[in-house]
């Protein structure tokens, strides 16, 4: 993929093809992109840039994609309360609902039945 020369990284690529004519410009486009990046030396880890201290969580996600991506629409007032107060409801979890769904499903009478 590429060396080390002193201290410039130089990408090194083994192309199975020779690039068409119309895929000359995305290519380009990809070795400028890639030549911003130099690998390091050190051990890679995953880092999620908003909470450096505590790492991602979901929350802190779709708190951010909110802010970030918020459709200014007016909302049902009962639709905007479910959607403002999602993460602070005390849920179920998935597997959860799955047994009592499976619990009302065995527990159900059967067709026919007279109750």
């Amino acid at each position: 993929m590429g060396n080390l020369d002193g201290n410039v990284w130089r990408w090194e690529f083994q192309w199975r093809r020779n690039c068409f004519v119309w895929e000359e410009p995305m290519k380009m486009e990809f070795l400028e992109l890639l030549n911003q990046f130099v690998p390091s030396v050190g051990r890679d880890k995953w880092l999620w840039r908003m909470n450096r201290d505590q790492g991602f969580t979901v929350n802190e996600c779709y708190v951010l994609m909110q802010q970030k991506y918020r459709v200014h629409s007016v909302l049902v007032p009962v639709a905007e309360f479910a959607f403002n107060n999602l993460w602070k409801c005390g849920a179920p979890s998935k597997w959860r609902v799955q047994s009592i769904c499976f619990s009302i499903a065995i527990a159900r009478p059967k067709s026919g039945m007279i109750l």
